[in-house]
């Protein structure tokens, strides 16, 4: 049996905390080799690249991301701001509201989201589903060692 490892990025210690995990919850995830971050720090390559992340119920945040993650999926943010170096394969979005992506991948997917900014850099046809009010425009967002990632 493979471990798949990850980083869960969400809002446990925050004053308005929605969808906290709980102390168990973050047990068992740490037990099941995810790392659980408790606050929104700009993570760098050595942490990211080859895993996959999720970020998820985050509200009024900026999150910087370089490296290569191996996926990304990204649910229920709020006015939040997401930089992210390239990511090697897939990056699916559900639920974002009112916020802005600089993204590279390979597949981008995007659900249920409104009035968000994109800028992105896509090597295939991106999906978008039941969304409205989405802009987008070319990736530029850049961080030393951004040409080693791709």
């Amino acid at each position: 049996m493979r471990v798949r490892r990850c980083i869960v990025l969400s809002i446990c210690f925050l004053p308005v905390v929605e969808n906290a995990w709980t102390f168990q919850q973050c047990c068992d995830a740490l037990l099941n080799n995810i790392v659980v971050m408790s606050s929104i720090p700009a993570l760098q390559a050595p942490e990211v690249s080859g895993k996959d992340v999720e970020i998820s119920s985050l509200r009024n945040c900026t999150v910087e991301i370089a490296g290569q993650p191996n996926a990304l999926h990204m649910r229920d943010l709020k006015s939040c701001k997401v930089c992210i170096g390239p990511v090697s394969r897939s990056l699916l979005l559900h639920e974002c509201t009112g916020c802005e992506f600089h993204i590279a991948c390979q597949q981008l997917r995007i659900h249920t989201s409104t009035a968000t900014d994109f800028h992105i850099h896509v090597t295939s046809k991106a999906i978008i589903e039941d969304c409205r009010d989405l802009r987008f425009a070319k990736y530029a967002w850049t961080y030393d060692g951004i040409e080693e990632d791709y």
